[in-house]
C-alpha cells in the first residue's frame, strides 16, 4: 500500500494529508466519489455525488485521490 503524497507528524501519531486541488476527483469509504471543491489548509470541501458537500479533515480523512 503506498501512502499519501504528504505526511505531516504531529506529536506521536503520524496524519497522512493528501495534496488535493480545486477539481481533484477523489473517493471516500463511505460517501462515495466526490470532487474537490476547495482547500483550506487540512480541510477540503468535497461534493459527493450521493452525499452533497462535507468539509472533510483530509488529516483523519479515509481518501483516495482519483
Amino acid at each position: 500500500m503506498e501512502l499519501p503524497e504528504a505526511a505531516i507528524l504531529s506529536g506521536s501519531e503520524p496524519h497522512y494529508v493528501l495534496e488535493l486541488s480545486e477539481g481533484d476527483g477523489v473517493r471516500h469509504q463511505v460517501f462515495g466519489e466526490g470532487t474537490v471543491l476547495d482547500v483550506e489548509g487540512e480541510t477540503a470541501t468535497i461534493y459527493f455525488k450521493k452525499r452533497g458537500s462535507k468539509r472533510i479533515n483530509l488529516a483523519f480523512a479515509p481518501l483516495e485521490k482519483l
